[in-house]
């Protein structure tokens, strides 16, 4: 497992992590594509792999380079949930072909919500089955008014199948659950970070084509365009030493929460809709362990420590990055501020050289009068 970068004068030179043995072992080279996907498994509820547990974005961190727009964590609302847990995901197509969100007693959910009902965006329609949630209500899926439901949608039909749930009673129990994340490493069309020799492509990278919100499938585009850009740009020159092999195998304890407990507290604090008291909760109980995540040599680690202290820090930017921002805009959803402002109309929200607390780039008064000026004459 890789566990940092190598950096040498401002420039990435390699990683350095721990082989199968436990031994550590540095790998070298010209260019370090950083393409690890997302940040998932920070919520008890996700689409995600195992593996989406945020590990690139947590060693750019480290290494000083940029991050950004981390409040941006999209839900879809959408995740089959069985035997407490999320089952898979349920596409919007079936609320395309006529599915609808119900409680128990059959209401429509989205009915006064949205003028696009069950298909408005899956902010809104996230944050809605969450209320429900909180509320103590069941929410589910319903596929009555869906003609030949197994024929069109035999993957989901027989997922649902597998994990005991009866297509034919029309009604499939969903929860909200983490999807993707729209911030992420800084980086160009070209997978470019700030730090020579680090480059960042897919999920881990925000290059701000997904906005505030990802419309759905973007995501895919974004990963096939993205790598093929970077093939064709990247710099690459032959390493100095490929691969040098450390023979101590160190460990030591860390200071870190079971993973579970990490889960249910960015869900319930920092999770769909957040709210200014809850955040200052979540940033209380990381900051306990501060000293693990930010302090603590990763490579005294195991493998699962590691990858613990990654998910924390990675925790601390999207809470504090959640407080930060003063406004609701897309996924970001802030309770207590419902409306979006003028000054938030950009990334605002940056990670710099790996210091614990966020650069704040607001839109002053004379930038805003310069840019409705830019706007009148465009548009004259």
């Amino acid at each position: 497992m890789a566990y940092d970068l190598l950096m040498t004068n401002d420039r990435c030179v390699g990683v350095t992590g721990k082989n199968k043995d436990g031994q550590l072992c540095s790998i070298y080279a010209a260019a370090t594509v950083i393409a690890s996907g997302g940040c998932g498994q920070l919520y008890p509820v996700t689409s995600n792999s195992e593996e989406a547990s945020s590990d690139g974005m947590a060693m750019a961190f480290r290494a000083g380079v940029r991050l950004k727009d981390m409040e941006f964590m999209q839900f879809h609302p959408t995740m089959l949930f069985a035997n407490g847990k999320g089952a898979g995901l349920l596409s919007e197509a079936i609320r395309g072909e006529g599915g609808k969100l119900v409680d128990e007693d059959g209401r429509a959910i989205m009915k006064h919500k949205h003028p696009l009902q069950d298909l408005a965006p899956r902010s809104v329609v996230a944050s809605t089955v969450f209320e429900n949630v909180q509320a103590g209500k069941e929410i589910f899926l319903s596929i009555k008014n869906v003609p030949d439901f197994e024929g069109k949608f035999p993957t989901i039909a027989e997922n649902a199948h597998a994990h005991g749930i009866d297509v034919g009673q029309g009604l499939l129990p969903v929860r909200p659950g983490a999807h993707f994340i729209m911030g992420g490493i800084e980086a160009n069309e070209w997978g470019r970070t700030n730090k020579e020799g680090v480059y960042a492509i897919g999920e881990a990278a925000c290059t701000g084509m997904h906005g505030a919100n990802r419309l759905a499938s973007n995501s895919l585009l974004e990963a096939a365009a993205g790598a093929l850009l970077l093939a064709k740009h990247m710099r690459v020159e032959k390493p100095e030493q490929n691969v040098h092999q450390e023979q101590q195998d160190t460990h030591a304890a860390a200071n870190m929460p079971e993973t579970q407990e990490l889960q249910e507290n960015m869900d319930q604090w920092a999770g769909i809709v957040k709210e200014k008291k809850n955040l200052l909760k979540m940033r209380g109980w990381l900051d306990a362990y501060s000293g693990s995540i930010f302090s603590q040599a990763s490579t005294f680690l195991t493998k699962n420590d590691m990858t613990r202290k990654n998910m924390m820090t990675t925790a601390w930017m999207i809470t504090n990055g959640a407080l930060a921002r003063t406004e609701s805009r897309g996924a970001h959803i802030r309770e207590d501020i419902p409306l979006e402002k003028r000054e938030w109309v950009r990334h605002a929200v940056c990670w710099e050289d790996g210091k614990m607390e966020p650069v704040i780039k607001r839109i002053d008064a004379a930038e805003d009068q310069e840019r409705v000026a830019e706007h009148v004459s465009v548009t004259s």
